[in-house]
Formats: C-alpha cells, structure tokens, sequence
C-alpha cells in the first residue's frame, strides 16, 4: 500500500562512582548492555570504535559550573553497566539556586530559550558514547533522549522529554518500544528494516514515509477514534517481523526512511 503522511536498581555492588566532573571514562570490561537513566539532564546518546565508555556530565547555573549539584551512580550489574543521575533533580535545584523561577534547558550550546527572561536559568546534559555493538536502553524523566548512529536501542521512554533517535545504514533492527508521554517520537530506521509496526497517538499526528502493508482483513490498519481523539497505525514493514511500538500520547510520531 501507498506510504502515509498521517496527521529500569537491582542489589549490585557499584563498580565505579563519581560525584563530581564532567569527563569520565567507564571500562567496557566485557559488557554488552548499557542503561542510561537521566533524571533532570537531557540525554545524548554517540557511539563510538572503543572498548571504553565516555561520560561527560554538564550541569550549569546562569552559566556557571556546578559540580556539587550533579552526581552520577554507576553500577555493574552481570552483563549490564547503569549510569544514573542521581543530581541534579527537580527538588535540589529549587532548593539550593532558584530564588524564583527556574528554567531548566538540556542544550550542549547552553543557549536558553527567550521565555527563560527572568527565570533562574540552569543547563544539564549527559553525553554518553557508547561502543558499537553495545545493547543501549534510556529513560528520562525531564530532558529528552537524542541518539545517533546506533544499531542495538531497543527501548527509549521519557516522561517529558523528545525522543530523535537516528539508527545506521546497516543497523539490524530488532523490536522496538520507544514512548513519550508529552513530546514527540522521531525515528529514522534503514530501508530494508522488516518490522511489524505500531504507530500510535491521542492528541497528535502520525507521520512515515515508509511504503507499509496493512493486512488483507482491514481491521487493524489506520484507526483514528474521533470521540477520544486517539490515532493508531498497524502493519508490515518489508514482509514483517518484530514490532516497532512509537508512542506519543500528546504530541506527533515520526518513523522516517533513512536515505
């Protein structure tokens, strides 16, 4: 059919702590899985040739570094190394640097938006480069989730943040759960990526430019419910196979063909 344009802490011993810098490097040592939980930060997400796992932690206050706010927790456990942010939270910040309101932004330019005027201005971010071959898991709760280049990210959650997730050219895309409860969810797959999908939203629009099938009896392709608002898209990407759940609830979702 034609393309549409439709409107995880367990008991572990940390292997590896730090509270305060910016720059950190985390051995491999044989781990395949990587779980990144961003509380207050924005998440970014790179890969890299290595065996060794980059961290750079950023949290300023009008402009200022503020290493006594932030505070990273990393924990072995089996196969799996976790990097949570711990610091800076919602709770901290307002008790210890806003004697008003405060903005909280999670761009690597640091530059704010022009509705922060009078605000308490803060900047938080975690930039993660991962090696390749490294399964990724992300969540975070007020900044958004950006990745690029990766090939094993099976899932991606944010409460109120935007998910933009680039796979590569010869990513081999397994199932996929990715959500945002109030941004939008923006992924671009390979071509040839064979995948049962599930698209949906509440309040906002549908988008791909993937050719996909919808099945012969017609009762689970496009379905917009107009008394509640809810939109969803099922189907088959390249023949089918696992699902790719997106999921947005207030705002769009993009699933876009990589050229």
């Amino acid at each position: 059919m034609n393309h549409y344009f439709l409107s995880l802490l367990l008991a572990a011993t940390p292997f590896l702590a730090f509270a305060q810098g910016d720059q950190q490097q985390i051995a491999r040592n044989g781990a395949s899985e990587i779980h990144i939980y961003g509380n207050m930060s924005g998440v970014y997400i790179n890969t890299g040739g290595t065996d060794v796992i980059e961290v750079n932690h950023v949290l300023t206050v009008e402009g200022e570094d503020r290493p006594d706010l932030r505070k990273l927790e990393v924990i072995r456990d089996g196969s799996m190394i976790k990097i949570l942010e711990r610091e800076p939270s919602n709770e901290l910040l307002k008790d210890k640097v806003a004697s008003h309101n405060l903005s909280i932004s999670h761009k690597r330019s640091g530059k704010h938006h022009k509705r922060s005027y009078g605000c308490t201005k803060a900047n938080a971010y975690l930039e993660v480069t991962i090696p390749v071959g490294m399964k990724i898991t992300v969540e975070s709760l007020y900044g958004g989730i950006e990745a690029r280049e990766v090939k094993d990210m099976p899932m991606a959650k944010s409460t109120y943040g935007l998910i933009d997730v680039v796979f590569a050219a010869d990513a081999k895309v397994g199932g996929l759960d990715y959500e945002s409860n109030y941004q939008s969810v923006d992924v671009t797959l390979p071509a040839d990526v064979a995948a049962d999908l599930r698209l949906s939203t509440s309040y906002g629009n549908l988008y791909t430019d993937f050719d996909f099938i919808i099945p012969a009896n017609g009762t689970t392709g496009h379905q917009r419910d107009h008394g509640h608002g809810k939109e969803m898209v099922k189907g088959s990407l390249n023949g089918g196979g696992r699902i790719i759940s997106l999921t947005s609830p207030y705002k769009n979702v993009y699933l876009r063909k990589r050229k």
